[in-house]
């Protein structure tokens, strides 16, 4: 019986301390997200605070009314980089190359609870820009049980899974009418664009390089997030690993990447959005009962 009691006694003090752990562990983790959302909110809040009241520029795409409300750049590394914030002159495709695109929501708006938990704690997706009209990227949408499945068992490289790997499309669907999306008929109604401070076109390259060898090794998705990362990705962690390659060299680089990433461990898209390699380009906020967008964005230097 006194050794029945003591092993007792040990189960408990274990039960104990793993409880301890796990909730201080959650109490980490939800104080850095309410502090991350709070910082993103401040950082959009301030950027949009430097537009003028009244768009400048007023279309109609869709059957919306679209107000473009330039920024004007005056901070240093805004103002060296001398690109436009849009691709065309119609001001419909975001980005430049090495641009990246990003949302705060999910992709599971009709599901109570994993929706804000997602959207709160990881974000909802990222794309870098290539450098025509098209977007590197990789999601978990759209597979059945058996995928999942085969993804989550399979290698990440050069595996037969199909439909959850990495891929580079040649359209920029982010301001284009999808009716596949739960936020229709556009993709999000909260959208952003950041960039690299200060990136070289060397620099970009490199990141590009990282981008086709996942797509030439067939990269699959990675449903586990911060483990078996090795030949995996999820949206963001491809994104801030794609930009590790260009700033570091093969034997500095980490699974946890390095690059746009300064907490050092599981990628989100506040972390992108938070970074200081980066900075904020665009913001775009969809009103839906109103029928207009709201973009606010860095104004052309030229």
């Amino acid at each position: 019986m006194g050794r029945l009691k003591k092993v007792g006694q040990i189960v408990r003090k274990i039960i104990f301390v793993f409880f301890v752990f796990c909730s201080v562990g959650i109490t980490y983790t939800l104080a850095k997200a309410v502090g991350e959302n709070h910082a993103t909110d401040q950082m959009i809040a301030t950027f949009i605070a430097r537009a003028e009241t009244l768009p400048e520029e007023i279309t109609t795409n869709y059957g919306y009314t679209w107000n473009y409300f330039p920024i004007e750049r005056i901070y240093d590394y805004e103002i060296s980089d001398d690109r436009d914030i849009f691709y065309d002159d119609a001001k419909r495709e975001l980005g430049q190359f090495g641009d990246i695109l990003l949302t705060r929501q999910s992709a599971f708006k009709d599901i109570p609870l994993i929706h804000e938990f997602i959207s709160y704690y990881f974000g909802g997706h990222t794309a870098f820009r290539d450098k025509g009209a098209g977007l590197y990227e990789t999601t978990g949408l759209n597979i059945d049980f058996k995928t999942l499945t085969e993804t989550i068992s399979s290698p990440g490289y050069d595996s037969e899974v199909e439909g959850a790997s990495v891929q580079h499309i040649n359209s920029n669907y982010w301001f284009d009418p999808s009716a596949s999306t739960q936020y229709a008929p556009f993709y999000r109604t909260e959208m952003m664009s950041v960039r690299v401070k200060g990136v070289t076109e060397i620099q970009l390259e490199a990141a590009k390089e990282y981008l086709d060898y996942q797509i030439l090794h067939k990269s699959l998705y990675n449903f586990l997030f911060w483990l078996d990362m090795d030949e995996k990705h999820y949206c963001t962690d491809l994104v801030s690993r794609a930009y590790q390659n260009a700033f570091y060299p093969l034997e500095e680089q980490k699974n946890y990447s390095r690059s746009l990433n300064d907490d050092g461990f599981i990628t989100s898209v506040n972390d992108i959005l938070l970074s200081r390699q980066t900075y904020l380009t665009s913001f775009t906020q969809v009103d839906i009962e109103n029928e207009c967008f709201n973009i606010y964005y860095l104004k052309d230097v030229a």
